[in-house]
């Protein structure tokens, strides 16, 4: 399926909301960069998805312009799991996921495996909602066919969510709020952002791939308390100080 680099995500459960919050708040989504300041911008693009995440990066858009899916193909998957058609509640798919075989798989059961498990990878990591466990379906239209699942880019997809995620936090504060709801791939914004500073001793060799795998929490804590410009105890946390390294030393 080309979604082997979700077997290499390392084991984080925490994560920063001060610098995430700094960095979508810093996301131009026009330009699809990040901008530290007036002289600094590091732009992502869809092969930047692939290389942290290790997802496919197909031809096929994932969606069509207006985020059409056919009822056709949203009854075919709800039948699939079980799902009636105003239910979002992903759990029925995760149990699906997460079934043993005592036995080779049948086409439809490798089928209905390939399906739930790219729905758990954008409900949970690629482009995660505001709600806990409430699956999307403006996708579903890519997955019609499984064989054809690795066809679409679905970092294209990840990163146009991540867009639509920074945009929503940028409105919220410039609204006066310090606080947001963060959604969208904040692993892959995180990553991508400290692996493309330079952290001196700190700094990992760029063949390591996918990207994420080479990165732990106490790594990560690390640079980003490298990176903090503000004083102890100032709020909001600033963040910035780390230069961008050299452009022939990352990937």
């Amino acid at each position: 399926m080309d979604f082997g680099g979700l077997l290499e995500l390392p084991k984080i459960t925490r994560t920063d909301r001060h610098l995430l919050m700094s960095i979508l708040g810093h996301v131009d989504e026009e330009a699809s960069c990040i901008t530290i300041d007036h002289k600094r911008d590091v732009q992502f693009y869809d092969e930047d998805v692939h290389t942290v995440l290790g997802i496919p990066c197909g031809a096929a858009p994932v969606r069509d312009p207006g985020h059409h899916v056919s009822e056709e193909v949203l009854a075919q998957i709800r039948a699939m799991f079980g799902i009636g058609p105003g239910e979002h509640n992903i759990l029925p798919i995760v149990e699906a996921v997460k079934m043993t075989y005592g036995c080779r798989m049948t086409a439809q059961e490798k089928n209905k495996f390939k399906v739930g498990l790219v729905i758990c990878a954008c409900t949970y990591l690629l482009a995660p909602t505001l709600k806990n466990d409430y699956f999307c379906t403006n996708y579903w239209g890519a997955l019609a066919t499984p064989d054809l699942i690795n066809m679409h880019n679905w970092c294209r997809y990840t990163r146009e969510e991540l867009l639509v995620a920074a945009k929503r936090v940028k409105a919220d504060l410039l609204g006066g709020r310090q606080k947001s709801n963060l959604s969208g791939c904040l692993p892959f914004i995180q990553v991508f952002y400290i692996d493309n500073l330079d952290a001196a001793e700190n700094n990992i060799d760029h063949t390591v791939r996918p990207r994420i795998k080479a990165y732990n929490y106490a790594l990560m804590k690390t640079i980003i308390q490298k990176d903090v410009k503000s004083r102890k105890g100032d709020y909001p946390v600033v963040y910035g100080r780390l230069l961008p390294r050299a452009e022939t030393e990352v990937c």
